[in-house]
C-alpha cells in the first residue's frame, strides 16, 4: 500500500524565502494590481449584462430536476453498481497552457453579478469582487477556481495532468456505490455513498495501478465509515435521483482527498451541502458517469487550515503569523462568496467559497464497499482552523 501523502510542498530552492517571496508564490502581490485571469489568460470574460443568463436560470442550481416518475412498469430498482473516479479537475490550466471555463452549479440560487447582489454580506474590495466573488455564466458559483489557480502557477503537482497521473498511479482515490437504481432513463429514488480510496489491493505481479475496470478492489480508509462500519459509509446522499439519465446527488458533506508529492497531509476538499451531477450509463451490468461536476461551500476555517500546511522553509505558514494573516488569510477571506450554510439570512456574513470540479467515473470491484476498510493514523494537525475577521 502507498503511502499517502499530504499537501504541504517544500521549497527548497528557495533558500531565502521571505514574505516578500512567499507573496511571489502565491501571486498575492499581484491581488490588488492585477485581476486573476487577466494575469493567466488576458482579459477575464465579462460575466455582467453581456454574460448569456436568463433570469430562470438565477433560480436554479443547474442540476435537473426530479423526474415525475420511474419508467413505466417500475416502481424503482434494486441495481448496485460500484464506481471509481478516473478523471479528476479542479479546473487548472493543463501542460499545454489551456485553460478551461470555471465549472460549477449555482449554489445559492442567485446571479450574483453587481454588489449586494450576493446571497451574504461579503469583505471583499472591488478587485476580489471581480476576480472570485463575481458569479460565472448562469449565476455558476466557483470562487475557489481563483484562490487554486493562484496555488497552481508554483506548484505543478495541482495541474491537472500531475492530479490525473497521481490519480492514474493508485496515489489517491475516490471511489462511489450507486443503490436502488432501475438501470433506466429515470428513476425518482436511488442512494449514492461516496468515499475516499487509499488505493487498490496488488493484482498482476503485485501491481497496485488501477485499470479503472471491474478488477479494481479498491481499499478504503476506516475513519470515513461510522464507527468503523463498511455499512455505514459517512458521506451518503440525503437526495439522489435520475433524469434522463443526469445522476443527481446531493450531499450534507462531500470529501474529496488529494496528494501532493513531498507532503506530510492530504489536501482536503471537504465540501458542505455538496452535488454530484453527471451522464450516468450503464452497460453490461457496469455503471459509468461522464461529464461529471462535483460542486459544494468550502467553510473557510477547513480551506484556512488546508492552505495553512504548505510549508516554507520546513515550517507550515500556518505558524508563521507574518505570512498567514498578512496575505494567505487577508485573501482567502476577501475571497468568500457563501454564507457558511444555505440556512443563513442574506444578512449574515459570508463564510465559505465556492467550489467546484470535473471529473469521470468507471467500473470497479463490488467488493470495494464490503472488504473491512483500512485503519489509518493521520499525522497530527499542523494548523488549528481558523476564521475570518
Amino acid at each position: 500500500m502507498k503511502r499517502r501523502l499530504g499537501f504541504a510542498v517544500a521549497i527548497a530552492s528557495l533558500a531565502a524565502l521571505g514574505a516578500t517571496a512567499c507573496a511571489s508564490i502565491f501571486g498575492f502581490e499581484e491581488l490588488v494590481a492585477t485581476p486573476v485571469d487577466a494575469a493567466i489568460d488576458g482579459p477575464a470574460p465579462d460575466a455582467g449584462a453581456d454574460a448569456a443568463i436568463t433570469p430562470e436560470a438565477c433560480k436554479r442550481t443547474g442540476a435537473p430536476e426530479p423526474p415525475t416518475a420511474n419508467v413505466a412498469g417500475d416502481a424503482g430498482g434494486s441495481g448496485s453498481y460500484v464506481l471509481a473516479v478516473s478523471t479528476f479537475d479542479i479546473g487548472l490550466p493543463n501542460d499545454a497552457g489551456a485553460s478551461p471555463e470555471p465549472i460549477g452549479l449555482n449554489l445559492d440560487l442567485r446571479c450574483t453579478y453587481a454588489r449586494g447582489e450576493g446571497s451574504c454580506k461579503d469583505t471583499a474590495d472591488d478587485n476580489s469582487f471581480e476576480t472570485s466573488i463575481k458569479d460565472k455564466v448562469d449565476g455558476v458559483d466557483n470562487a475557489g477556481y481563483a484562490l487554486l489557480r493562484r496555488l497552481a502557477q508554483s506548484y505543478d503537482a495541482l495541474s491537472a495532468e500531475s492530479v490525473n497521473e497521481r490519480l492514474g498511479q493508485g496515489e489517491f482515490g475516490v471511489v462511489a456505490k450507486i443503490e436502488n437504481y432501475n438501470g433506466g432513463p429515470d428513476d425518482t429514488e436511488i442512494q449514492v455513498a461516496v468515499q475516499p480510496a487509499l488505493g487498490v489491493l496488488p493484482k498482476d505481479g503485485g501491481k497496485t495501478v488501477p485499470a479503472f475496470d471491474a478488477t479494481d478492489q479498491w481499499t478504503v480508509d476506516s475513519r470515513y465509515f461510522l464507527n468503523e462500519d463498511i455499512s455505514r459509509p459517512r458521506f451518503v446522499s440525503d437526495v439522489a435521483y435520475v433524469r434522463d439519465h443526469k445522476l443527481v446527488a446531493r450531499f450534507k458533506q462531500l470529501l474529496v482527498s488529494l496528494t501532493v508529492p513531498s507532503a506530510e497531509r492530504d489536501l482536503d476538499l471537504l465540501l458542505d451541502e455538496a452535488w454530484i451531477v453527471g451522464d450516468l450509463s450503464v452497460a453490461n451490468g457496469e455503471a459509468r458517469v461522464t461529464n461529471g461536476i462535483i460542486a459544494g461551500r468550502w467553510q473557510t476555517p477547513k480551506l484556512l487550515a488546508a492552505v495553512g500546511e504548505l510549508k516554507l522553509l520546513g515550517q507550515p505558514i500556518c505558524q508563521r503569523p507574518d505570512i498567514f494573516a498578512n496575505l494567505v488569510k487577508t485573501y482567502v477571506c476577501s475571497a468568500q462568496d457563501l454564507a457558511a450554510s444555505s440556512a443563513e439570512p442574506i444578512s449574515a456574513p459570508c463564510g465559505s467559497i465556492s467550489a467546484g470540479f470535473r471529473f469521470a467515473a468507471g467500473p470497479a470491484n463490488p467488493d470495494t464497499f464490503t472488504r473491512s476498510p483500512v485503519k489509518v493514523t493521520p499525522p497530527a494537525d499542523l494548523c488549528k482552523s481558523d476564521l475570518c475577521p
